[in-house]
């Protein structure tokens, strides 16, 4: 039986994929100066592996990306910004 920490490799290349969707790019010295993380912790998470809270907070806040989506795939794509003044 396989951990639930370990994403399988569908759930892996799909998360991959939505993260340099998120981020604008796949290139890691790109995406860890967006991110503020090491070159090495980009190329990480170009390689499937998961970002901790801090790094997924940093993402909501920099992009339009909802954190949900992002790692599930699932639920809506893009966050209404919580200041944003319309809302009633």
């Amino acid at each position: 039986i396989m951990s639930r920490r370990k994403l399988t490799d569908t759930e892996n290349i799909s998360f991959v994929e939505r993260l340099v969707e998120a981020c604008g790019t796949s290139k890691p010295a790109k995406m860890a100066r967006l991110l503020d993380v090491s070159y090495q912790a980009a190329k990480n998470y170009l390689n499937g592996r998961l970002p901790d809270s801090n790094v997924l907070k940093t993402i909501s806040e920099r992009t339009p990306y909802s954190i949900h989506w992002l790692v599930t795939g699932e639920g809506k794509k893009f966050v209404e910004n919580g200041q944003n003044k319309d809302r009633e």
